[in-house]
């Protein structure tokens, strides 16, 4: 083994973590290589889910969201406003779209934490 636990025998990367490798790596940074299995950097991401429906709608849709929305906003094809409401922190919001035109629009769905996109078919 190239490193090893124990601080007496320990080799370090770049960044002084002592590094417990079976195999030495070319990298200045020491990195992690056990058997083609490597670990550098981890993250955990968080995984955040938004649903429109119907789509296409007809008369009215709905937004359901894994968080908190603050604001939907909606534009249609030429990137005009068409319409805005602020939400009080709502999970679910339904929009009544019977007298807009048929066609495609943007949603801007605004939660505390992402602004989501989301295309719309209005029939």
């Amino acid at each position: 083994v190239v490193g090893s636990i124990n601080t007496k025998f320990s080799r370090y990367d770049s960044r002084g973590n002592i590094i417990n490798d079976p195999f030495p790596t070319p990298y200045p940074s020491g990195g992690f290589d056990l058997d083609a299995v490597g670990v550098k950097n981890f993250a955990t991401l968080s995984y955040r889910s938004i649903k429109l429906y119907p789509n296409p709608a007809k008369d009215n849709f709905n937004i359901w969201a894994g968080e908190k929305i603050t604001k939907v906003d909606v534009y249609n094809a030429l990137g005009k406003k068409i319409f805005s409401k602020k939400i009080n922190n709502n999970n679910f919001v339904q929009i009544f779209s019977k007298n807009w035109s048929s066609g495609l629009y943007f949603c801007l769905v605004y939660t505390k934490i992402k602004l989501y996109e989301i295309k719309l078919i209005k029939l």
